[in-house]
């Protein structure tokens, strides 16, 4: 008798505390944005930071300015063409390291005043070479708000 008294004596206790809590739900104005990772590119040598950078790349003449193509003998390895009439492209480009560092954007959403591009950044070993790590999508051009870059 005294188990089934503390028994109900705890669930009520559990749903007092459930009803008297606060609920912390965020209402979102976020909706998705469809995206393609452009592929086959190299980060240029002429580009120097210090830190991670989000870059809106709006013509074929900014895209070369950052980018150059990087085919291989692999028929199958050639550049993702980008339709500026169409489209814009985002780069997130890391300053020059010395380790084995990747860039995933994970998803990417718009809402009234930001683009949020979502993205794990993977740290890995030291290595004899140095390398600019990026990721580079392409997305509609209808989506210009500001970039807000955020690390999942």
């Amino acid at each position: 008798m005294k188990k089934i008294v503390s028994l109900n004596f705890i669930i009520a206790s559990f749903t007092i505390m459930s009803c008297s809590s606060q609920q912390h739900t965020q209402s979102s104005n976020n909706s998705a944005v469809q995206y393609t990772a452009a592929k086959n590119y190299f980060v240029k040598n002429t580009y120097e930071a210090n830190a991670l950078q989000a870059i809106r790349l709006t013509s074929s003449n900014e895209l070369n300015q950052y980018f150059g193509g990087a085919r291989t003998m692999d028929s199958k390895s050639v550049q993702t063409n980008i339709d500026f009439e169409k489209n814009n492209a985002i780069a997130l480009i890391y300053p020059k390291t010395d380790s084995t560092i990747s860039i995933k954007i994970t998803s990417v959403q718009s809402n009234t005043n930001n683009l949020l591009v979502h993205y794990k950044l993977k740290k890995g070993v030291k290595t004899t070479y140095s390398i600019v790590p990026f990721s580079l999508i392409i997305l509609d051009k209808k989506y210009v708000e500001n970039i807000q870059l955020v690390e999942d």
